[in-house]
């Protein structure tokens, strides 16, 4: 490895160590709110570390293809000592505004989206099956108005065995239509 070399290295490593410090400082606050189970939140800083090491060892790789000498972990130190003394202060400080601003952003898109897409298809749901009820008591009364004459003059004509079996169908159905609108009803509540 020549000279050259190893001092753009030993700045890359540097400039890594200052990286680490943004890095790590920015995961602690975004896991600092968050609750849940402590395999998680391990797997999750496991998984952090492993990134980053990935990240340090392939711009090690890139600069002098992969050979590590023993300096470069106090250069690493070195840069994130530099973080740490320099930057955490203002980087924190930022941080927090860039979180709140980001968090108020997402919060008027989600906003948006609701009062433009989900409360105009919940507002034609609604009038679908206020149309779809109406039209349903207009059809059965109209039904009702026509076909009740029919039934009165029929009746003395149908045998009373048929006339039996039509009244067990009919219970049927009317128990079915009341399950299915026990059903709705409840769906139509988990909805709201």
């Amino acid at each position: 490895m020549t000279l050259h070399t190893q001092f753009i290295t030993m700045i890359a490593i540097v400039i890594s160590g200052i990286y680490l410090g943004f890095a790590t400082e920015t995961f602690r606050r975004l896991m600092q709110k968050r609750q849940g189970h402590k395999f998680a939140r391990y797997s999750l800083e496991i998984l952090y570390w492993v990134v980053q090491t990935c990240l340090l060892f392939y711009l090690l790789y890139q600069l002098n293809k992969g050979e590590m000498r023993f300096i470069f972990i106090p250069a690493g130190l070195l840069g994130y000592s530099m973080y740490i003394v320099l930057c955490q202060k203002w980087y924190v400080k930022w941080l927090e505004k860039i979180i709140y601003i980001v968090k108020t952003v997402i919060g008027w898109i989600v906003k948006g989206i609701d009062a433009l897409l989900v409360q105009p298809v919940i507002w034609l749901l609604k009038v679908i099956i206020r149309c779809s009820k109406f039209l349903y008591k207009l059809v059965k009364k109209i039904v009702y108005f026509i076909c009740y004459p029919l039934l009165f003059l029929i009746k003395k004509y149908i045998p009373k065995t048929f006339s039996n079996n039509i009244s067990k169908i009919l219970v049927t159905c009317s128990t079915m239509i009341d399950n299915l609108k026990i059903y709705v009803k409840k769906l139509w509540t988990k909805w709201r």
